[in-house]
């Protein structure tokens, strides 16, 4: 999967800190999200 960039989460959408980081598969078409809370 590639890198495709991170974006932070609104304020309030969780208890603390958020960031959610998006990838990309270029040979299926599939995405993928990964949230990190701090």
């Amino acid at each position: 999967m590639v890198f495709v960039g991170s974006i932070d989460a609104p304020s309030g959408t969780f208890h603390d800190e958020a960031r959610f980081y998006v990838f990309w598969s270029p040979e299926t078409g599939t995405r993928e999200c990964v949230v990190q809370v701090a």
